[in-house]
C-alpha cells in the first residue's frame, strides 16, 4: 500500500479545516476581552476616520455618508471563530435598531493567501451570503486599520455617533448585551 506525502496530507488537512470552519454552530456569545479597564471613550479615541472602502457589490462605501446614524463598524475576518460568534448579534441588532438610525458596518480585514492568489472577496462575498448577512461588508485594508489606531485583534469593533465621534472600542468578541448598552445611552443623548 502506497502512503501519502506528507505535503498532501498537510493539504488535505488545511483544506477540510478552511471548509469546516463557517459550518461551525454558533456558541452563546461572551466578552472575552474589552481592554483592561473597559471599554475606552470617545474622550480617548476622538473623531473616527473616513475612508471610502470597495463593497462586496463591487462599489464603495464611504464613511462619512453614515453621518448622522450610530455606526458599529466591526473588523472581522472570514477565518476567525470568535468574529462568525458574534456575527448573529449583529444581525439581531441591524434588523432592530436599523429604524432608530443604527448601521452595522463590517470590514473584512481577510487577506491574500497560499489557496486564494486572486484576492478574498470572492471568498467573503460567498461567506457573507452564506451567513445571510444583512449589513454591509467592505474590504478591509492595512492603511484603514492603522488608521483605527491599529487593529491587532479580531474581532475589533468601534462604536461611533452620531456626529462621527468614536465612541467606544471593544477588543475581541463582544456581546450583544453590551453594545446595545452603549447604542442605547447614544439614542438617548
Amino acid at each position: 500500500m502506497r502512503r501519502l506525502p506528507a505535503y498532501l496530507f498537510l493539504v488535505v488537512l488545511l483544506v477540510y479545516v478552511a471548509c469546516d470552519a463557517p459550518d461551525t454552530p454558533p456558541v452563546e456569545p461572551t466578552v472575552t476581552e474589552i481592554t483592561n479597564d473597559g471599554p475606552l471613550r470617545a474622550s480617548d479615541l476622538g473623531k473616527a476616520p473616513d475612508f471610502a472602502l470597495p463593497t462586496l457589490e463591487a462599489d464603495s462605501l464611504r464613511l462619512s455618508d453614515l453621518k448622522g446614524r450610530i455606526v458599529v463598524l466591526n473588523f472581522w475576518a472570514t477565518w476567525c471563530a470568535p468574529c462568525r460568534q458574534e456575527m448573529p448579534e449583529l444581525m439581531e441588532l441591524q434588523e432592530e435598531f436599523e429604524d432608530r438610525g443604527l448601521s452595522v458596518l463590517g470590514v473584512s480585514m481577510d487577506t491574500r493567501s497560499l489557496f486564494d492568489p486572486d484576492g478574498p472577496k470572492a471568498l467573503v462575498s460567498l461567506f457573507a451570503e452564506r451567513l445571510a448577512i444583512n449589513y454591509p461588508v467592505v474590504m478591509g485594508s492595512p492603511a484603514v486599520a492603522e488608521a483605527y489606531g491599529g487593529v491587532y485583534a479580531l474581532p475589533t469593533t468601534f462604536v461611533i455617533d452620531q456626529d462621527g465621534q468614536i465612541a467606544e472600542r471593544y477588543i475581541g468578541m463582544v456581546n450583544r448585551d453590551i453594545l446595545e448598552t452603549a447604542l442605547h445611552r447614544l439614542l438617548d443623548k
